[in-house]
């Protein structure tokens, strides 16, 4: 019951709060969209359709409009082919995240020199701003040696996000081992002579595989709403690129279902996590 009244109470904030960015600010949207000729339609039929007419809460607490103001497309039908899009960057991003950030954390554990190597690897890929690495990726495996297509792959936006947060989680998966490690059975596995990766495997990560496993769920959200940069980088057909694309045209209708659905989904994605992580470890429930 607290779980729904929270998600309920976080999406109806984030459609205040979208409703009122678009309803209150200074200006006018209609005369904007009518004097950048984006809309064929005149001023008051705009106004009506956005109900700029009404008062301040008619604005904020009415529906949107079902029809996006540009292309005259159902909004719903315009969002599930990006929708889906941005689910298959978001699962191959997790997954490449998630080998890398699991070697790293090996070579982490195996000796004192190779944990050197992580770090640094690490620190490297965190300083690197997003729309550096992506063209930097793009130029060496499109340009030079021409191992993907320029644009419309989701590997290469996947790889530049996996390795970008492979850096920051190894980060936090890192600190949580080294808080556990002396408690475990890796002193007893060691005395035993067993081989550093059966350790790691066995003694280090199974152990923890239900708060990886629940913490990489709860990125989910956070990766689709992260994600437009690389979305327009690539010039993959995402949520993110049809929200920059409908910020630029002004196109409020699918502006607003683009909010609320990746609000939406990074909740549903917090729940998923917390879910895989009661299943994974029984001493959670």
């Amino acid at each position: 019951m607290k779980t729904a009244f929270r998600i309920f109470l976080v999406l109806g904030l984030t459609w205040i709060l979208v409703r009122a960015g678009i309803y209150l600010l200074p200006g006018d949207p209609a005369s904007f969209l009518v004097h950048e000729s984006l809309v064929p339609l005149s001023a008051d039929v705009i106004r009506e359709q956005m109900n700029l007419n009404h008062s301040w809460i008619d604005r904020i607490f009415s529906l949107p409009s079902p029809v996006s103001l540009i292309t005259h497309q159902n909004v719903i039908s315009t969002l599930e082919l990006p929708l889906l899009h941005s689910l298959i960057l978001t699962s191959l991003t997790i997954f490449l995240g998630g080998v890398i950030s699991v070697y790293l954390l090996y070579l982490s554990f195996i000796s004192e020199s190779t944990r050197k190597i992580a770090e640094t690897f690490s620190v490297l890929m965190s300083g690197i701003p997003l729309f550096v690495l992506g063209p930097f990726l793009l130029l060496i495996f499109s340009l030079k040696l021409k191992l993907f297509p320029v644009v419309q792959s989701p590997l290469l936006p996947a790889l530049a996000l996996g390795l970008y947060q492979a850096a920051y989680w190894y980060r936090i998966l890192s600190h949580k081992i080294e808080r556990t490690q002396h408690e475990s059975a890796v002193p007893g596995a060691r005395a035993r002579g067993l081989s550093e990766r059966t350790i790691f495997f066995n003694y280090v990560l199974y152990p923890s595989l239900g708060s990886f496993m629940g913490f990489f769920g709860t990125q989910l959200g956070t990766l689709m709403n992260g994600s437009i940069l690389m979305e327009v980088i690539f010039q993959w057909n995402g949520m993110g690129l049809l929200l920059a694309d409908s910020v630029s045209t002004r196109d409020y209708p699918v502006i607003e279902i683009c909010v609320i659905c990746m609000a939406g989904l990074a909740l549903a994605s917090q729940q998923l996590g917390n879910a895989i992580q009661r299943k994974v470890s029984p001493q959670l429930r």
